[in-house]
């Protein structure tokens, strides 16, 4: 048995098979765990949402584009790289789905501690902190739906404290668990740069996260320009750009080796 934790798939359902095929995925035996946008961009995010829902031992954390879907189909609105899903006939079981997800994932593999996130966790957060409020989003978000999900859609607040309320607490973990890259040392996320250079004052979050306090693995997606390097051990990047033509890569938790294959284009 296997434990494969594979990067941000966006559609791309032909790619996805590609890779399951090279890793000889078995349905009974293997675990998949996705990190995150499974929708969105590439043609054919109902064929992954299909995949997943009637396969066994399959999860996966919630990602931005995920988050965004549940938005729009709330709000009944028309987004054409969506149509196919929001026109969709079990339109309210991909819902149904998707809205049980989990913001984090946890898992003990020979003694490790893994954590699955789409996008990072912030140092000031502890491990155990992280998982709580984890928890607490989502029991936020599923006991306030359907208002819930267009409550947390937003930028603010960017600094987290204490004694916020447990909606603004709810929107700057959603922001953290799905949209962090870089933040600096007041606790400010920078939501606009997707890319690896920091402007000034902010840095990578697994830069200034404490792995060895907390003797943790982070396995994340999100931040595709990073290319699947961190230059941290602890930290595992999978987002290696597939929608925009590269490679879909996944992370076997057992032996800690990377597998990937190129981007079929019909997906894009």
């Amino acid at each position: 048995m296997s434990t494969y934790v594979i990067g941000d798939v966006h559609g791309c359902f032909r790619t996805l098979t590609k890779l399951l095929k090279k890793l000889n995925y078995s349905p009974e035996k293997d675990e998949i765990i996705f990190i995150g946008d499974l929708v969105n961009r590439g043609k054919y995010s109902v064929e992954v949402l299909e995949f997943c829902i009637t396969h066994q031992g399959i999860d996966t954390v919630l990602g931005n584009h995920d988050i965004f879907l549940l938005k729009l189909l709330i709000e009944e609105k028309k987004y054409k790289p969506l149509k196919s899903i929001l026109n969709h006939p079990n339109r309210d079981q991909f819902y149904k789905w998707l809205i049980d997800r989990p913001l984090l994932l946890e898992k003990n593999i020979k003694n490790e501690q893994f954590i699955m996130v789409h996008a990072g966790i912030p140092f000031c957060w502890s491990i155990a902190q992280a998982l709580d409020l984890a928890k607490k989003t989502k029991g936020y978000i599923t006991n306030n739906l359907p208002n819930s999900i267009l409550n947390i859609w937003g930028d603010k607040p960017k600094a987290w404290n204490n004694n916020l309320s447990l909606e603004k607490q709810a929107r700057f973990a959603i922001n953290c668990f799905t949209r962090m890259r870089f933040i600096n040392n007041n606790r400010e996320l920078d939501l606009e740069n997707t890319s690896v250079l920091a402007t000034k004052g902010y840095r990578k979050w697994f830069d200034v996260f404490d792995f060895e306090r907390e003797n943790v693995s982070i396995v994340f997606g999100h931040w595709a320009s990073l290319n699947g390097k961190t230059k941290n051990p602890k930290a595992y990047a999978l987002d290696t750009g597939c929608v925009w033509g590269n490679r879909l890569t996944a992370l076997c938790l057992e032996d800690l080796k990377k597998i990937s294959v190129k981007v079929d284009h019909e997906d894009l």
